[in-house]
């Protein structure tokens, strides 16, 4: 992990104000799951995961982010820019 987990928790990602219970946390996958930030790259069974859940409008909801977004979004935050494409993941091919 590039950054803290403190830091990853209050990245402020996704500030929805309309989800109820809100919770953030850092999981290592138990099954494979697609990142809902765009890149939409398959994060694997024992990755690192930003995990998110709450309810909408009465329902429940949650979603999974791959770490290197949360970390372009960090980087782009702290105003830290690298020179050459971030590197989402070991299955960059496996996209679907």
């Amino acid at each position: 992990m590039k950054y803290t987990q403190q830091q990853y928790l209050e990245s402020g990602f996704y500030s929805d104000d309309d989800i109820e219970n809100y919770k953030a946390k850092i999981v290592k996958c138990r099954k494979e799951h697609k990142c809902v930030s765009g890149c939409e790259v398959i994060i694997k069974i024992g990755e690192p995961a930003f995990y998110e859940s709450g309810f909408l409008e009465g329902k429940p909801v949650s979603a999974y982010t791959c770490l290197p977004c949360i970390d372009a979004h960090l980087d782009r935050v702290n105003g830290v820019y690298e020179l050459e494409a971030p590197k989402w993941s070991t299955n960059e091919t496996e996209k679907s």
